[in-house]
This record gives C-alpha cells, sequence and structure tokens, in this order.
C-alpha cells in the first residue's frame, strides 16, 4: 500500500515543519533511500537547478540516512521503471498545467505507487487531489484524483471563503488545507 504526503508549499523555507517533512519522506525505508524528482512542473530547461535544488533540502533536513537521487525522465516508459525502481516519488511544485499535461497518459499509477511514498507539493499536492482551488487562477479545478481528497495549499486565514467553496464543491470528501510547510500524511488508499 502506498503512503501519501501532501504538502502545502514552501519546501524551499529552511525550518522546523520543513526538516519534519523531509524525514517524513523516507521513513520507514532501509538504506540507501532512493527518491525521484519529478520537476514536470517546471520548464525542461530549468529541471536539472530544481533537482539540485530538492537534493539539497533533503541533506539538509535528513542527517542520518544514506540518500540517492535520480531526476524524473520525460520518456514515459523511462519514467515508469524510474518510479518502480525507487521509494520515494516526489512530485514538487511549480505549474499545474505542466505538471498536469505531462503526467495525463500516465496509466494507472495507483499500482505504480505500491509500496512507495509519494509526495505531492503545492501543484504536486494538487494533481494527486481529486479536486482543488488553484490560487493562481482563483478557481476550483480537478486533480488527478489518485487520493479522493480535496486540497487547497498554499493556506492563509484570508483565504477562508475559498476553503469554504472547496467543501462545497461537488462531493463530500475530506479537506486538507495546508499552509506553507505544513503537511499531511495519507495511509489508507
Amino acid at each position: 500500500m502506498p503512503r501519501y504526503i501532501l504538502h502545502g508549499g514552501g519546501t524551499r523555507q529552511k525550518n522546523g515543519e520543513n526538516k519534519k517533512f523531509y524525514n517524513e519522506c523516507v521513513a520507514g525505508f532501509g538504506e540507501p533511500v532512493k527518491i525521484l524528482i519529478v520537476c514536470y512542473s517546471k520548464p525542461e530547461a530549468e529541471w536539472r537547478k530544481y533537482f539540485e535544488n530538492d537534493r539539497k533540502k533533503f541533506g539538509w533536513a535528513v542527517e542520518n540516512k544514506k540518500l540517492e537521487f535520480e531526476l524524473a525522465d520525460i520518456d514515459q516508459q523511462k519514467f515508469i521503471r524510474q518510479i518502480e525502481n525507487n521509494n520515494v516519488i516526489f512530485f514538487r511544485g511549480g505549474d499545474n498545467d505542466l505538471l498536469f499535461g505531462r503526467l495525463v497518459t500516465l496509466e494507472n499509477p495507483k499500482t505504480l505507487f505500491a509500496g512507495k511514498t509519494i509526495v505531492g507539493s503545492s501543484a504536486g499536492a494538487y494533481w494527486l487531489s481529486k479536486y482543488f482551488y488553484s490560487n493562481d487562477e482563483e478557481a476550483l479545478r480537478p486533480g488527478a484524483g489518485i487520493l479522493n481528497v480535496k486540497c487547497i495549499c498554499h493556506y492563509t486565514d484570508e483565504k477562508k471563503h475559498k476553503l469554504q467553496s472547496l467543501k462545497n464543491y461537488n462531493e463530500d470528501l475530506p479537506v486538507y488545507a495546508l499552509r506553507e510547510s505544513e503537511f499531511a500524511v495519507i495511509q489508507d488508499y
């Protein structure tokens, strides 16, 4: 059974919550923990930069485990093999449309994710969710529905009315309102 972690965004911030988050991502695996960084939410020319940044953030937070990192390939067959060969699949934040467009043809993700920890930060959390509130578009949108939940990231008290709209949207599902650096672990899927 996969374990999912939704993160509210702001992974670049060096604080106690993010330290807990990165350690939670690698919890339960023997060494070395293999981490696949998925940068599909960024322009392809910038993937290496974001990959290195994410690798450094894990290194800053996780002090007592050997970690190995791999950058997700754009070729879907290679990407599927990478998912199979890694413990943690980290869908980083960025542009929702870029991420969703690059993952739209991924077949049977729930099956692929078995036994893995699947992490989504901001855009990644939105992709995993059934519905989400897009702060950029100020609109309610469907995600891929990997998790039967609703999500709003970068949450602040000023967004209470947007959170209420999300709660009322379509069906009654668990709702995650995640502030930056906050995360939720979901294991019931």
